[in-house]
């Protein structure tokens, strides 16, 4: 608002009134992505699988795949029991029957939404996940597809073995893959036996 006062000199005085402040500029979001230098001992992984270490129940979960090119997220019989559900707790599932690593098929047991914790503290981001419950052994616990991804706004590296989001600062934070226990499962995985051609 502007008040017009008496002559000074022969000239007009303005005196300005701000009410409030004026609003800061909006916070850029640090862009995510990956340099070479973020190489796992300066060498581009080329067979270990993404795994990380998440939080579901109460519960640190391990061997945890993240697949961006998975469309559902899968929870195993090991982990279903390890985190304290029973098979009341699952929806019904309509779905087709799906296909493991091997290329056998298993009919889910049902569905349930729960929440899994990315990150420590300031890092912390919980995402709500509906799980697919599947009653078979897996060198995994569970599987995180790309919806995960999606809604944690979160880009991954295979060859860094990292995965990277903005947390509820809109800081950016990082998980590192689980060396040891993608070691393990790669290990595992390459026991398994080939697919049989029909």
């Amino acid at each position: 608002m502007t008040h017009q006062g008496g002559a000074t000199n022969g000239k007009i005085v303005e005196v300005r009134e701000t009410h409030g402040v004026p609003p800061k500029a909006a916070k850029k979001r640090p862009l995510l992505g990956f340099t070479d230098s973020e190489k796992v001992n300066e060498v581009s992984n080329k067979e270990l699988p993404l795994v990380i270490i998440v939080e579901i129940r109460d519960h640190d979960v391990a061997r945890c795949l993240v697949d961006g090119g998975n469309s559902v997220y899968i929870l195993y019989q090991d982990t279903f029991e390890k985190v304290g559900l029973r098979r009341e707790y699952l929806k019904p599932y309509n779905g087709t029957d799906l296909h493991g690593f091997n290329e056998t098929s298993m009919c889910p047991w049902g569905y349930v939404t729960l929440s899994v914790t990315f990150g420590e503290e300031m890092d912390e981001r919980t995402v709500e996940t509906p799980f697919l419950a599947v009653m078979v052994v897996s060198i995994y616990n569970c599987i995180l597809g790309r919806p995960t991804l999606v809604v944690l706004d979160a880009v991954t590296s295979t060859v860094q073995l990292k995965m990277k989001y903005h947390n509820r600062n809109e800081h950016m934070s990082t998980i590192y893959a689980d060396l040891k226990a993608a070691g393990r499962c790669h290990k595992a995985w390459r026991k398994l036996p080939a697919p049989q051609s029909v």
